[in-house]
């Protein structure tokens, strides 16, 4: 329950025709609640508002109820916010009914059975060619000669053929290479956040997953960071959404330095972020927080039109991964602990062991 736009872990999307699998009587009561709530808002009951609200109600996906929680907690839900939370919903749906991962997994099985035919085709004609060579070598038959002209012409025109398929499959296995190259140049764009080209939160789904099943299966814990700026709400107010843009763009280049690009870092909420931290220890996570959160203090902005420098801050959640458990439950643990960061002052490093 952090103070920021916090996301949760959660399963990839389902599409539209699947999201809801509630009892109708289940659905009536959660519309009718939805619609309950926009006329006390006084909102437009329109399909946008609608879907949010059936959305949070619902809770069919806990992060982006939410994140439709978080606006109208911080009273930052108007049309305009509406939309944005409403695209981005659509988007999400959309990409979860695109099969980009099977099909990359299919292309590269398909270049992988390529690539062992023709070695394998060229190993067996370099076995006919040597029998061939050899039989001429053992016999003077002029009627052996003849078989292994006939069989020369044969190995000729299978060569010609093999030839002639090789061409076509380098042809097709070049085009498959081009898509595949497309796919996951997609992919990147799908997961990346574009304001400050670090993974957003689809890019992170993916990388803490990896995470996860590295750690389980080599017995390596690792530590998971959850960073939320200070008042980043009054930024936007007092400096307009340009500066809170640059600050969203100066936080991720401060998060990838201080992790030397080596270690997972992504943007998952409006100012939040998460930093996962393999082979770490609990005490060393501390360190790193604390010297990230040292960096932004220090350094205050320049504001374009302002005498007075920008000064930043953060707080940061900390929480160990235990082998074995869920995103779910490995979340809410740094969650509190950057929620008692923030209620004890803000700018602070807290850690599970201080739940």
């Amino acid at each position: 329950m952090s103070n920021s736009t916090s996301t949760a872990v959660q399963k990839q999307p389902l599409p539209s025709h699947k999201r809801y699998p509630l009892p109708n009587h289940e659905a009536l009561k959660i519309a009718q609640a939805a619609l309950d709530e926009i006329q006390a808002l006084d909102l437009n009951a329109n399909p946008i508002h609608f879907a949010l609200f059936f959305e949070k109600l619902s809770k069919v996906d806990p992060a982006f109820a939410k994140e439709v929680e978080q606006a109208l907690k911080f009273k930052a839900y108007n049309d305009d916010a509406a939309f944005k939370l409403f695209s981005e919903l659509w988007t999400r749906m959309v990409q979860s009914m695109l099969p980009t991962e099977a099909l990359e997994n299919q292309l590269n099985k398909i270049l992988q059975d390529v690539d062992t035919w023709f070695k394998q085709a060229s190993g067996h004609q370099e076995k006919i060619n040597t029998s061939i060579q050899f039989a001429h070598q053992i016999t003077d038959n002029e009627k052996m000669h003849q078989v292994l002209d006939t069989l020369d012409n044969e190995v000729c025109a299978l060569e010609s053929d093999t030839q002639h398929l090789k061409h076509n499959i380098e042809t097709s296995r070049e085009e498959i290479q081009i898509l595949k190259k497309e796919i996951v140049k997609a992919n990147t764009i799908a997961s990346t956040d574009d304001l400050t080209n670090i993974p957003n939160r689809r890019g992170y789904r993916t990388m803490l997953k990896n995470a996860m099943e590295h750690a389980n299966e080599n017995g390596q814990t690792f530590a998971f960071l959850l960073l939320d700026i200070d008042y980043f709400k009054k930024v936007n107010d007092t400096y307009g959404h340009l500066v809170g843009d640059g600050v969203l763009r100066y936080v991720a280049k401060i998060l990838y330095r201080e992790t030397k690009g080596r270690d997972y870092i992504a943007r998952i909420g409006g100012e939040e972020f998460v930093i996962l931290l393999p082979s770490t220890t609990y005490s060393a996570a501390i360190q790193v927080a604390n010297s990230i959160r040292k960096k932004i203090e220090n350094k205050p902005l320049k504001v374009k039109g302002s005498d007075k420098p920008l000064l930043l801050t953060v707080s940061v959640g900390i929480a160990m991964y235990q082998l074995g458990e869920t995103e779910e439950s490995l979340f809410e643990r740094a969650d509190k602990a950057l929620y008692l960061a923030k209620e004890s002052g803000r700018n602070q490093v807290k850690g599970e062991a201080d739940l």
